[in-house]
Order: structure tokens, then sequence, then C-alpha cells
């Protein structure tokens, strides 16, 4: 250090630089979004109807009375499971939970309305339970959402592969291929632009073969791997062994007591290419979540001896580190030099 150098204090640091520094990021950020297209993939079709699902949910849980006639009404007509669900912007399942609820009580939902009108005092409740259209949009809906949450609650598994994550992908595709494009042409085209967004962002490649070498999935796919150099000969030769399911590779996966790492660690071959390659690619976990790196973060910043940190500064600090962590090829012109 410079002689008679003085470091500045822990207010300046903490107080006056910090904000300084969380000014300048928030500028950034709101440039960032001013100029960007299409940050958000909602449909006024899915905003409103699941608006309304809330809207009912509310008015049923609010008042004793009626949420106590559609428990009534619930267990006369024999309607297996819970009651209606709300949604929470925290809990990504939440929103399947809240049209699947709602679709499921349709019927018990009517027979209260008709039973009890005077009752149902919101009149946008009462046009909601009485429209067929409100309840068909549900039911699409419903089924958009259920291979999404499936997805999601698969993949924050600790045992997720990116074979799974790839086969959810397929299944989402295939979900939104088969819904009724001739009655809702605009969301119909808005999920296939959104699910096509998301898809080019991923490398496939490496999904594919994941997907290949998952030995409850081998004979379904097949990738052409030829290639000159002698080193992939042996290589090949594994692969096509594996793809026909010959000796070594024909051994049966449990699912529920395997995961694809132990079935390929029991493959005992010559030359362990191709297994080799297997458990690279299986020991690669996705994640459902990147906001949980966030509370990770949140957590290290915060620590347990920083018990005195206030909220507003520990949010500027986690977002100053977010933004520098993902700019940081902008934010720092040495880098990669």
């Amino acid at each position: 250090m410079r002689p008679g150098y003085e470091p500045p204090t822990s207010e300046l640091l903490s107080g006056k630089l910090l904000n300084q520094e969380t000014a300048r990021i928030n500028d950034k950020i709101k440039e960032i979004i001013k100029n960007s297209e299409n940050l958000t993939l909602e449909h006024d079709l899915a905003k409103i109807t699941i608006s309304s699902c809330n809207q009912i949910t509310s008015f049923f849980k609010r008042s004793h009375i009626v949420g106590k006639l559609l428990s009534d009404a619930t267990t006369t007509l024999q309607i297996v499971g819970e009651g209606l669900k709300t949604y929470c912007e925290t809990k990504w399942t939440s929103m399947y939970e809240v049209i699947s609820s709602m679709s499921r009580l349709r019927i018990a939902l009517e027979h209260v309305l008709k039973n009890n009108p005077n009752e149902i005092t919101n009149k946008s409740v009462r046009r909601n339970i009485r429209s067929s259209e409100f309840f068909s949009n549900v039911d699409k809906l419903t089924k958009v959402l259920k291979p999404i949450k499936t997805a999601i609650i698969l993949l924050e598994s600790a045992n997720a592969n990116l074979a799974d994550c790839f086969l959810q992908l397929i299944l989402i595709a295939n979900t939104i291929k088969k819904l009724p494009s001739r009655e809702m042409v605009e969301f119909h085209q808005h999920c296939i632009e959104s699910f096509n967004k998301y898809w080019d962002k991923f490398d496939l490649k490496i999904y594919i073969l994941a997907y290949f070498l998952h030995p409850a999935y081998r004979t379904k796919i097949w990738q052409n791997n030829g290639g000159d150099k002698r080193s992939c000969n042996r290589l090949l030769a594994q692969i096509r062994n594996y793809e026909l399911q010959k000796s070594l590779y024909n051994q049966e996966i449990d699912s529920h007591l395997k995961t694809p790492i132990s079935w390929w660690l029991k493959i005992k071959d010559k030359y362990d290419y191709l297994p080799a390659l297997a458990i690279i690619v299986f020991s690669i976990t996705p994640h459902s979540a990147e906001c949980e790196r966030i509370f990770s973060t949140l957590g290290w910043l915060y620590g347990t001896r920083r018990q005195r940190l206030g909220l507003l500064k520990v949010e500027a600090m986690a977002k100053i580190r977010s933004f520098y962590v993902s700019n940081i090829k902008n934010e720092l012109a040495y880098v990669g030099q």
C-alpha cells in the first residue's frame, strides 16, 4: 500500500459506495429491460383464467358459509381430492394445482351455485361458474401445465439427469402439439413459439446422447456417430452392441432400485470407452431452478455472524453480485485476455 494511504471506512464502503453501485446496476437493468422483447411467456388467456380461478378460490375461502357448502357438495358428489388451491408465485407447481383443482371441483361449484344462488354474492364468481367457456379454458390449461409440473418435480430430484430433461421436453412438445388448434389458434401458436424459444437454447447433442445411453430408453433412438478416427472405432462398436442389446449391454434396469450410473458401473467391458462416456454424461445434473443459487448466495452473504445486515442492504449486495456474474465479460474488460 502507498505510504499515508487511508483505506475507506466501513461506513463509506457499506453506505455511500454501495448505494452508488446499486443505483448504477439498477439503471443498467432498466436499460436492458427497456431494450428487450418477450421477457415473459404469459398469454392473456392463461393470465385471465388463472386470475379468475384465484378470485373464485378467494371467495370460497373467505366465507365460512360458502366454504362449508362447497365442502358438503364435494362429499355428496363423492369428488376425491382436496379443496380449491391458491396460486403462489414462489411455488412453481401451484399454477397447475390451482387450475387442476378448479377443473376437478367444477360439478361441486355448479351444485353450490344452483342450490344456493343467493350465497354467491360476487357477480364475477357467479358468471365464471356458469361459463362453459371458462371451464373449457381451465381444462385446456390443465393439459398444458400437467407435463410442466411433472417436469419440474422430476428435475428437482437428486437423481435427475439430462436424459430425463430431454424426455420431459419431448412430452411437453407432444402435449402442445395435441392442443385443439382450431379452437385456440392464438394460444396454440403462442405455446409453440414459447416452446421453440427455449428449445433453441439447448445443446441437443448432449441431451440426445444422454437419452440414447439411458438403459431404460435404449433402442428408441439412434444417432449416427460415424467418424474416420481410429480412436472412435471401439466406441462405435460398443455403441452398436449397446443398441442391439448384446452381451454385457442386455441387462435389465429397475428404475426404482437403480440409476443409470449404477447400471453403467456394472458393465465390465474390456474397453471401457462407452461406459466411461455414459458415466460422464449421467454425472451432469440438470437443475430446474436457477433461483436456488440466489437463495444460496443470500445465505452466504448473510452468514451466521452478520445478523445486523438490513434487508435492503442484503438485497443490494445480491443484486450487484448477480449482475456481475451474468455480465462478467462486459463489466470486466480484462476477462479472457
